[in-house]
């Protein structure tokens, strides 16, 4: 007989995981759908999967996409804190290069675009994911770990309103 190994993975990254997943499958829809045209059209040829893949002015726009993720899911969770500010600023700076670097639209969808624009493209795309990645867990980290002033004060407000409830 086999014994199966059960692994405790916290609620936290399994939720995180999840919502991680999903999301780079709808976000990278255009990636996904270049791989399957290159695909269908030219057979599993590698270098015609990289020339679909290698398309700056799609990762830009999914940068975007990503950082007002981010931007999100701060918003929706507690208050946006002060420790959160960083992100806030780093957010506008990064939209400020995204749109500049969306008026080199031509160059970067026709791949005429110099090496150093591209390779910045890349960088903010990465930077993008790994902001995305962070607070996504923290999220759900937060939610499942919450500061006992924070569980206090929720616990509060929950008793209130049952409070309210029963008076009814």
């Amino acid at each position: 007989m086999l014994k199966k190994i059960k692994i405790k993975i916290p609620k936290y990254i399994s939720d995180g995981l999840e919502s991680i997943f999903w999301s780079f499958l709808g976000n990278l829809i255009p990636v996904w759908m270049g791989v399957v045209i290159s695909i269908s059209d030219y057979g599993f040829s590698l270098l015609n999967i990289y020339r679909s893949i290698h398309q700056p002015f799609t990762f830009l726009i999914l940068s975007a996409s990503f950082l007002t993720t981010t931007l999100y899911i701060l918003r929706k969770g507690s208050k946006f804190s002060e420790s959160n500010s960083f992100f806030h600023y780093l957010y506008f700076a990064l939209l400020l290069i995204i749109g500049f670097l969306i008026s080199k639209k031509s160059g970067l969808e026709n791949l005429s675009a110099n090496f150093e624009t591209k390779l910045l493209v890349y960088i903010i795309f990465i930077i993008s994911i790994f902001l995305y990645i962070f607070f996504q867990f923290r999220h759900f980290y937060r939610i499942y770990n919450p500061k006992t002033a924070e569980e206090r004060e929720n616990q509060q407000e929950n008793l209130e309103d049952e409070f309210d409830l029963l008076n009814k």
